[in-house]
């Protein structure tokens, strides 16, 4: 047990590793992804694809296993990443009012606009 217990700390990290790539991964493809859109839906391609290379020094901090790097961007975590999420939040709502979401009050699109996304 004490074995166990003792190797769980570099498991943990392993499996953040892990989680952190998958996290970078997914969001580069949602920035690919929307990054043929036209006007208000491009918001989110540049947002996410700026995150992605907001975080790649820290990824190869982390492979390298050196803090240098980390130094330089901790103002992402209390600046960067509220603010990408409040842009992408707002989109997010816009985007919902306009297809006729569970938004109160919001405008409901012609038919041919919602077939379009289904």
């Amino acid at each position: 047990m004490r074995t166990a217990i003792e190797a769980f700390p570099g498991i943990g990290s392993g499996l953040f590793f892990l989680f952190v790539l998958a996290f970078l991964l997914g969001t580069l493809c949602y920035g690919l992804a929307f990054l043929g859109s036209r006007g208000a839906d491009r918001v989110p391609s540049v947002v996410f694809l700026l995150w992605f290379a907001l975080s790649l020094p820290g990824l190869a901090g982390t492979i390298a296993g050196t803090d240098a790097l980390d130094r330089l961007l901790q103002w992402m975590g209390p600046y960067f990443q509220p603010a990408a999420r409040a842009v992408i939040g707002v989109w997010l709502w816009k985007r919902a009012a306009f297809y006729g979401g569970a938004v109160p009050g919001a405008p409901v699109p012609a038919e041919g606009i919602r077939t379009r996304l289904s």
